[in-house]
């Protein structure tokens, strides 16, 4: 009998799993695309924060932003490689959001160095963009490994997930667990709500060797890593909407090395690694944490929630011991640290989730606009 189970195994899952053992829980993860998942293995895994000029989005990934650096710089260097992050506008509106970003700040942006500039094509670039000293880039296999070393893992499937009432206990096809978590990204939620909808996103990231030195990481349409300590270069990634297990494009590497090259100038390339995989995003684009509410027996219990009557979030139906965190699109290695704190303080204290990512915004809209009674 397990304490929870975790059905999802990419950097959402691990986190949990590792939240959770450290406070002595029994734990089981399952995946059977194995420690990664799908999209965390392909993930660039690039860490910035969010520039704009607000919304709950930029001020939520930039919370998590804080506390990721927090979490990783006291990591081995093999995890994560701290050299700062120039990210240059992508066109002028986005040139119009960075000196929006600037106004709102309190970060002291310093000039780059002559030696942070010397692979661009256009140093002048560097005028118009923004030098984040503190970012850097996870590797997420290690990272992954690094989190569930002392988890028990299953390489399995979960294709039966049943709640017996009488033994407050959910029976999986693999094991018994008081709890269970669903950190499966884009995949079947195994609990099926027609509020939880989420957007696939495949992406593919390649590794590459250069006798070009990169001493910082770049951003503008895509990511391109400084130099790492075994001589290889992270490009990553590309983004395509609704796009599941679509399978390695090597048209996908041609688009990654001409976007890098219109950025620095890249000599000598060897190709070394190249990896794919599907992201799950919401389509408010906010990350999904908390405990799963059982649509229809609130809308049983409290039929106007379709003409929007405001019910307090406590009152509704929820499945018993089922929690989710999802939906954090091409994000992940930033809020993962962040999200996992949130749901573990609230299973293990009893603290409130931000109100801003729990499921409860998404139902009460679908409730509103698309469901029958």
């Amino acid at each position: 009998m397990y304490d929870y189970a975790i059905i999802g195994a990419g950097v959402n899952g691990c986190f949990m799993a590792y939240r959770l053992h450290q406070a002595g829980k029994k734990v089981l993860l399952i995946d059977p695309k194995g420690i990664g998942g799908s999209g965390s293995q392909a993930a660039g895994a690039f860490l910035s924060p969010k520039i704009g000029k607000g919304g709950e989005l930029k001020a939520i990934v930039n919370q998590a932003y804080k506390e990721a650096i927090q979490f990783y710089s006291q990591l081995p260097d093999e995890i994560f490689t701290q050299h700062g992050l120039l990210h240059f506008p992508k066109d002028r509106q986005d040139a119009l959001n960075f000196k929006e970003y600037k106004k709102c700040t309190d970060n002291d942006f310093r000039t780059p160095l002559a030696n942070e500039l010397s692979p661009l094509h256009d140093p002048e670039l560097a005028s118009h963009g923004l030098f984040f000293e503190d970012a850097g880039i996870v590797d997420p296999i290690a990272l992954c490994n690094y989190l569930t070393k002392d988890i028990e893992f299953q390489y399995e499937m979960v294709s039966s997930l049943v709640y017996s009432h009488n033994r407050e206990v959910w029976d999986l096809n693999i094991c018994q667990s008081k709890n269970i978590i669903l950190a499966s990204g884009a995949y079947t939620l195994m609990i099926n709500e027609p509020y939880i909808k989420l957007r696939a996103v495949w992406g593919e990231r390649i590794e590459i060797n250069a006798s070009t030195h990169l001493c910082v990481n770049y951003h503008q349409n895509i990511s391109i890593s400084a130099t790492k300590a075994n001589n290889r270069i992270v490009i990553g990634a590309t983004h395509e909407q609704h796009q599941m297990d679509k399978g390695l494009d090597p048209n996908s590497v041609t688009t990654l090395l001409s976007k890098a090259s219109e950025i620095v100038e890249l000599k000598n390339i060897e190709l070394v690694d190249h990896r794919g995989g599907v992201r799950a995003g919401s389509f408010d684009y906010l990350p999904i944490v908390g405990p799963l509410i059982d649509s229809k027996k609130s809308l049983a219990k409290f039929p106007n929630l379709i003409k929007g009557a405001k019910v307090d979030a406590m009152q509704l139906c929820y499945h018993p011991n089922a929690f989710i965190v999802n939906g954090v699109g091409g994000r992940g290695f930033v809020l993962a640290p962040f999200l996992s704190l949130q749901l573990s303080e609230m299973l293990l204290e009893g603290c409130e989730i931000d109100s801003r990512i729990t499921p409860d915004r998404l139902f009460r809209r679908w409730a509103k606009k698309e469901a029958k009674v």
